[in-house]
C-alpha cells in the first residue's frame, strides 16, 4: 500500500522534558527556628522589719547624804565658824560639807532658818526646834601630827583648844598652812618656818 506520508514515532524515544523538575521528596526541609523568649523572674525586695530600740528609763537616784541623821531639839554650844540663812536642815548639811573645818552643824528656826557651822561639837544643850548633825566627811585634812616638834613664828591666831582640834581650826582659815599646839593652845601658822625639837609641842601641816 501507498505510504501515508506520516512516519510513526518510535516507541523507545524518551519524551521531551516538560522543563519543570519536581522537588525531590527526600530533601529535609530547613527547620524552623523558634526563639523562646528569656523570662527573668524578678526577685522580690525583702521586707525589712524596722528595729525598735526600747529606751531604758534613767534610774532615779537619791544623792547620798554626807551627814548623820539630824537630832531634833539639840544645840552644840559655841565653836562657830560662820552662819548661813537656810530654810531647812538639809541645806545646812551641804553648807557644812563644803566649808573647810566644819564637822557639825546646828539648824534653828531663828530668823526664818539659820545654820550654825561649827568646827567642833561642844557641849550639847536642849533647843526647841533645832536640828543638829555631824558631817561624815569634812573638807580638807592635815598630815599626821608630829610630837615634840615646833614650827617657830608666823602665828596668825592663838586659840584655846585641844591638840586634836588644831587641824580643824587651821582648815577654817584660808591662809593657815599648819599649826603647833602647846599648853592648851593652837597656834595657827600663816607660813611654816623651820621645824625644831621642843618637848610638849605637837605640830601638823595642812594638806594642800
Amino acid at each position: 500500500p501507498k505510504p501515508t506520508g506520516t512516519t510513526p514515532c518510535p516507541t523507545n524515544i524518551t519524551p521531551k522534558p516538560t522543563g519543570t523538575t519536581p522537588c525531590p521528596t527526600n530533601i529535609t526541609p530547613k527547620p524552623t527556628t523558634s526563639v523562646t523568649p528569656t523570662t527573668t523572674k524578678a526577685t522580690p525586695t525583702p521586707t525589712t522589719t524596722p528595729t525598735t530600740t526600747k529606751a531604758t528609763p534613767t534610774p532615779t537616784t537619791t544623792k547620798p547624804s554626807v551627814c548623820d541623821k539630824p537630832v531634833d531639839g539639840v544645840d552644840y554650844y559655841g565653836h562657830d565658824i560662820k552662819s548661813t540663812r537656810r530654810s531647812n536642815s538639809d541645806d545646812c548639811c551641804d553648807d557644812c560639807a563644803k566649808t573647810p573645818g566644819c564637822v557639825v552643824y546646828v539648824w534653828t528656826p531663828w530668823n526664818d532658818g539659820t545654820c550654825f557651822l561649827k568646827w567642833k561639837a561642844g557641849k550639847s544643850a536642849p533647843y526647841w526646834g533645832a536640828k543638829a548633825a555631824k558631817v561624815t566627811k569634812s573638807v580638807g585634812s592635815c598630815q599626821a601630827a608630829q610630837s615634840n616638834v615646833d614650827y617657830y613664828g608666823n602665828d596668825i591666831a592663838r586659840i584655846s583648844a585641844d591638840k586634836d582640834d588644831c587641824c580643824a581650826l587651821c582648815l577654817t582659815a584660808d591662809n593657815c598652812k599648819g599649826y603647833s599646839h602647846y599648853q592648851g593652845h593652837c597656834y595657827l601658822k600663816g607660813e611654816l618656818g623651820y621645824a625644831s625639837a621642843k618637848a610638849g609641842v605637837t605640830s601638823g601641816v595642812r594638806n594642800v
